[in-house]
């Protein structure tokens, strides 16, 4: 008979994953109410996809999305929501390539270390 052997989660990898379904809940309540709200105040409004008309700069800069979206406004909170979606990810990578190192699985940090270091590059390259 084969004994198996049962994998009990480390406090990391619990950590991992209490972030990873705690980021996701706030994230789609926060797409959710804001896309409620956007329906609501525009639902008889009809677009012009005719005329294209530039993004306003308050949906630019992180800063001036969580400002706007305090303040109530309905596209902050979905970009708010998405972003969250996006930055999720590195917080999530950064813990991983901890856990890797206290597993001194090296090639996995290295390869965590990579994809974080990249990313952060993607998101900031812009600015």
């Amino acid at each position: 008979m084969k004994s198996e052997h049962k994998h009990a989660p480390s406090f990391m990898e619990t950590l991992i994953s209490n972030v990873m379904l705690t980021g996701v809940i706030l994230s789609a309540t926060l797409v959710f109410i804001g896309g409620a709200l956007y329906l609501w105040h525009h639902a008889n409004v009809t677009e012009n996809y005719s005329i294209f008309l530039m993004e306003s700069t308050h949906f630019t800069s992180l800063r001036q999305i969580i400002q706007t979206a305090w303040q109530g406004s309905e596209r902050s909170m979905i970009q708010l929501g998405v972003l969250l979606l996006i930055y999720l990810q590195l917080v999530r990578l950064f813990l991983s390539a901890c856990l890797f190192l206290f597993k001194k699985e090296w090639v996995y940090v290295a390869f965590s270390i990579f994809i974080f270091g990249f990313l952060i590059y993607s998101l900031t390259a812009s600015f």
